[in-house]
């Protein structure tokens, strides 16, 4: 049940990313996450340092935190 997916070989110098949403909190949610989560990600202070878990855990917050926001 894949909703979306994110495909970018070369986000940033050496680092690719590629999730798939499977679309448990329905497809708007994917799609929402298919667009605003690489640029949170991009944005991260860790992504230079290399602490991916790190990474992960405040971009999944942040990204949170704006899905509550949004009033769409």
């Amino acid at each position: 049940m894949e909703d979306a997916h994110i495909a970018l070989p070369n986000f940033v110098s050496d680092l690719s990313v590629f999730a798939i949403m499977d679309g448990h909190g329905g497809s708007e949610v994917a799609q929402y996450t298919k667009q605003y989560l690489p640029p949170i990600i991009k944005a991260s202070p860790y992504i230079s340092t290399r602490k991916w878990k790190e990474l992960l855990a405040t971009a999944f917050h942040i990204h949170d935190e704006e899905i509550a926001k949004d009033p769409a």
